[in-house]
């Protein structure tokens, strides 16, 4: 059991998570209020604690829960780095602060998946490995929806997203800043990461046989070219051929210290190209259409001029609601509309990279979400 602090608890406002006296007998549920200052000191002089369980999960959905999507997105990074500490350190509850995680991004996808998807596509921090391992679980909610699957299985799909490249965080600096070729040792962390991942995960006690295929074979090809068991075309699970593209995008799109990120666009283009040859063709095509061509987040500029940010995706995958940031002489928008992109004079002529407009980022961030 952990204390719960004097400063944990306060009148009228929910509980995080059930508290419980010294005997472990349970006081308040969880989302239950305090009523009062009587209530609250006679807590207090009881002594309250929480499971370790309880809290270790409530954290992360507590920010998902109160804080505006955008910013719990971002909120969310620094949980991300933890479970893969714990992950990576063996910690007792690696796994049910991963759970936590995972709650919270099924929550922020259902309040609003287009903040949460802008958030971490504008992330433009070269060394944020935990940003692109919520970005895949994010598109993994994605495509769950695209394979039609179950909450059980959606559930698998999202743990792979978050756990896939466990074990390269420590290498993301290292690898995002050479413009060569990786040495023969880097090759090798490269090669062994999704048995490394899959082994980890199995002694930290995960059991998900769906999760834990899709970790370990995230890297196999249609065309038998991939690792680590070169499986061919009908061998590789549809999780895992559905995390092979996320892994693919999201790896594209995170910028590189020699090179900016690639546009959505470019990087779901090339998808599109491999489609039927190493991804999946179907999977590909709707993957695509749900993401949209144009991505929240993604920063492009208008047949009139303007260069604005993707706000919302919509029917139309061409067709986003994008947010006017600059005036078409290159001036800030004092006013903050809505265009829409299927009127010709709002077209979206071609992508912007964002490093060219990097205080426009924050703006985008306070005026649209």
């Amino acid at each position: 059991m952990a204390t719960i602090t004097p400063d944990d608890l306060a009148i009228g406002v929910a509980l995080q998570w059930p508290v419980y006296d010294r005997q472990g007998k349970l006081l308040l549920g969880r989302g239950m209020v305090i009523n009062g200052p009587a209530q609250l000191e006679a807590l207090r002089e009881r002594g309250v604690y929480a499971s370790a369980k309880d809290s270790e999960k409530a954290e992360s959905l507590a920010q998902a829960e109160v804080l505006p999507v955008f910013e719990a997105a971002q909120a969310l990074q620094r949980d991300m780095q933890k479970a893969h500490w714990m992950l990576l350190n063996g910690a007792v509850q690696s796994l049910v602060c991963l759970q936590g995680l995972a709650d919270a991004v099924e929550l922020l996808m259902r309040r609003d998946a287009d903040a949460m998807l802008a958030a971490l596509q504008l992330d433009v921090d070269v060394d944020n490995h935990a940003a692109r391992q919520l970005h895949a679980g994010a598109l993994c909610v994605l495509g769950a929806r695209v394979l039609r699957l179950d909450e059980a299985e959606s559930r698998s799909l999202l743990l792979a997203g978050l756990t896939h490249d466990l074990v390269l965080g420590a290498q993301v600096a290292e690898l995002n800043r050479q413009s060569g070729g990786m040495t023969a040792e880097q090759r090798a962390i490269v090669q062994s990461h999704t048995r490394d991942a899959h082994r980890l995960l199995t002694d930290a006690g995960a059991a998900d046989p769906l999760w834990l295929n899709a970790v370990l074979l995230h890297h196999e090809r249609l065309d038998g070219s991939g690792y680590p068991m070169g499986l061919v075309g009908d061998a590789i699970p549809p999780l895992t051929r559905m995390l092979a593209i996320v892994d693919i995008y999201t790896a594209m799109v995170r910028p590189r210290a020699y090179r900016g990120a690639i546009h959505a666009r470019t990087a779901l283009r090339t998808i599109f190209l491999e489609r039927g040859s190493t991804v999946d063709e179907s999977l590909a095509q709707a993957f695509i259409k749900e993401i949209g061509i144009f991505p929240p987040g993604t920063l492009v500029r208008l047949n009139n001029g303007e260069v604005g940010v993707v706000r919302r995706r919509s029917e139309n995958a061409a067709h986003p609601a994008v947010g006017r940031l600059l005036m078409p002489n290159g001036s800030v928008a004092t006013v903050p509309i809505l265009r829409d992109t299927s009127q010709h004079e709002y077209a979206i002529t071609e992508t912007v990279d964002q490093r060219q407009h990097a205080p426009l980022l924050v703006r985008a961030a306070r005026v649209f979400w």
